[in-house]
């Protein structure tokens, strides 16, 4: 690709998401809509990317690698801040949920690229050319390689049950948040993200604690079943 060809596809992301976040309904963005705010022919659009759908796949790859270099740089920061110990178990989930919860109370962010994103897929009828996000790990290894120095108890595996626990916990807040005001009794309802990252962080941590050696309590079943018992 010339230098031009590759200046013409950076306008038309950077046109993409200003269309995006300023558009009211879904309709609002178009190839011409974009063509016109990055001032090219509408032709480019398919030239470029192919179809607008596939431009739009790009613009959200885009906002999420600014959006993971916030994480890592959080995460290398409170790293720095323990050295040489392992960082610290809140400052680590904060830096793997801040951002994600910081951009979707942000109305200037570039969050409504992800909510866009994900409307559009739901309509396409190729909805694989958005998995590239999806399929970006490499900045959640660098949280697990983290936690595990915090939490070496746990193999790899499990602390991957515990990042994605807690990245639901923010993709239910960040995506859905009148049903999770309702399930936390309004707690969530606050437009304070610091105030959000610090309940997120507080209700995950002890999922990182270390495991009660085997027989110093009662197995699952046979709590369940005493409880049954006593009903």
């Amino acid at each position: 690709m010339s230098a031009r060809e590759c200046e013409t596809s950076v306008r038309l992301i950077q046109s993409c998401e200003r269309v995006i976040r300023r558009s009211r309904r879904f309709s609002d963005v178009t190839v011409r809509a974009i063509a016109a705010e990055a001032g090219v022919a509408a032709s480019s659009v398919s030239h470029h990317f192919g179809s607008l759908e596939d431009l739009v796949a790009a613009t959200a790859m885009d906002a999420y690698r600014r959006l993971n270099a916030e994480r890592l740089t959080a995460l290398q920061a409170e790293i720095d801040r323990r050295r040489p110990e392992a960082p610290g178990l809140a400052g680590v989930l904060a830096a793997l949920v801040g951002p994600s919860i910081r951009w979707s109370l942000d109305p200037e962010s570039r969050y409504r690229v992800f909510t866009y994103m994900h409307g559009l897929a739901t309509l396409s009828d190729r909805p694989g050319r958005f998995a590239r996000m999806t399929e970006s790990l490499d900045h959640h290894r660098a949280f697990i390689r983290q936690l595990r120095r915090i939490a070496p108890w746990f193999d790899e595996g499990e602390i991957g049950w515990r990042v994605n626990a807690v990245l639901g916990v923010r993709s239910q807040i960040t995506r859905h948040r009148a049903r999770s005001r309702l399930l936390a009794g309004g707690g969530v309802g606050r437009d304070d993200p610091e105030a959000l990252i610090e309940r997120i962080v507080e209700v995950s941590a002890p999922m990182f604690a270390r495991p009660e050696p085997p027989g110093s309590r009662t197995p699952f079943g046979a709590r369940h079943a005493a409880v049954g018992e006593s009903l």
